[in-house]
């Protein structure tokens, strides 16, 4: 198993962290390459969620500096802003001089391999396989470590044995770090990277834009949701300065799709049901089905943001069984109006209040069931 060695580098002078402001915490001050990117204006609001004190910026910087070698995971069934919040973080790594090495429990999805260093994350359950021990594990974009998959319940040990830091913008984040930089301001954990990058003083180079702005796009489906605020067009507005392609980057994330993508949309469109008073809307993809259209999971990324837009649908609920395990059943929340990460929790899941999900460990029928039964309850 390879493992990228770093690139020289000059060693970087420690940060101080953020300093508080009266409107919430501004933007860590960076070092001497500050000239090289302009800063956040501290008078930015803060719209929802709890600040990320100052001593957790500063903890944070001091474990990275500290590290030598640095493991990068996120959870299974990586999105865009998992993606790209871990590449960006690996690039960081890698200019301060230190060996990383990105992990994840699922293959990286095929629509987001545009990303810079996106094909470096290998697809290991065992960590045994990797050409050294981490002194610093970093968990991007999870709001648990169960939500990181077999990368965490295979090698929990390592994961004992390092200090975690824990970056991620969900609601419901467990807070299991021995550093949490965990915002649910956030419009994506790219804007969390972003600020930790620049505490860092590590500069903005074109490639590592582009990462974090794929962050942003497709967490805020293209700036659409209610999480986008003027600090996430701000730190977007600085990413396009430095070179990241926004045009490029949506016409792949939003516009370019496979065949059998398209095949598997139809199946579950024909296939939709819905509530006798229309207000729960859901759809099952048998992984029968889904080898017979020779579709993948990650596919189905977007559907629901079609189906949302149904007449009197208030949850919207997509179901899928494993297809190595049909005891283990992936269940997708989404929802305009209500909020979703409530009902995921009650199943054992977690995530925003607009967009959550669960693993159940149950077969595909009953894991529906239960779905259906919790989003009733909190609609009733």
């Amino acid at each position: 198993m390879t493992t990228d060695k770093p690139t020289p580098a000059a060693k970087p002078t420690p940060a101080a962290g953020p300093k508080a402001a009266s409107q919430g915490p501004a933007a860590p001050a960076a070092p001497a390459t500050a000239r090289e990117r302009p800063e956040i204006q501290p008078a930015l609001p803060r719209d929802t969620g709890e600040a990320i004190p100052p001593a957790a910026w500063q903890e944070a910087c001091a474990l990275v500096q500290g590290a030598q070698r640095i493991l990068l995971t996120t959870h299974a069934g990586p999105d865009g802003d998992a993606v790209g919040s871990t590449v960006a973080l690996y690039a960081a790594a890698r200019k301060l001089g230190k060996t990383a090495a990105m992990v994840c429990s699922d293959p990286t999805p095929q629509d987001l391999l545009f990303v810079p260093h996106a094909d470096r994350i290998q697809q290991l359950h065992h960590l045994d396989k990797l050409a050294f021990r981490p002194d610093l594990i970093i968990v991007c974009d999870a709001a648990s470590l169960e939500r990181v998959g077999a990368v965490y319940t295979e090698n929990e040990r390592r994961f004992q044995a390092a200090p975690i830091l824990n970056l991620d913008h969900h609601q419901t984040n467990s807070r299991f770090g021995r550093v949490n930089l965990v915002d649910a301001a956030a419009a994506a954990s790219a804007e969390i990277v972003d600020t930790l990058l620049a505490a860092l003083g590590v500069p903005l180079t074109q490639d590592t834009a582009t990462a974090l702005l794929t962050g942003l796009v497709t967490d805020t489906l293209g700036f659409r949701t209610e999480s986008v605020t003027p600090r996430t067009l701000a730190v977007a507005a600085r990413l396009l300065a430095r070179g990241a392609p926004l045009a490029d980057i949506c016409q792949r994330v939003f516009h370019a799709t496979r065949y059998e993508k398209l095949r598997l949309w139809g199946y579950g469109l024909n296939n939709l049901q819905r509530s006798p008073d229309g207000r729960i809307v859901w759809a099952a993809f048998p992984r029968a089905v889904r080898r017979e259209l020779n579709a993948k999971e990650s596919d189905l990324t977007g559907l629901t943001s079609l189906i949302e837009n149904m007449a009197g649908a208030e949850v919207v609920i997509l179901a899928w069984d494993n297809k190595q395990d049909p005891l283990r059943t992936r269940v997708s929340l989404r929802s305009r109006s209500v909020n979703v990460a409530d009902v995921a929790q009650s199943l054992g899941g977690g995530g925003h209040a607009r967009a959550a999900g669960a693993l159940l460990i149950e077969p595909l029928d009953a894991a529906l069931r239960k779905a259906l039964a919790a989003a009733e309850a909190h609609l009733d």
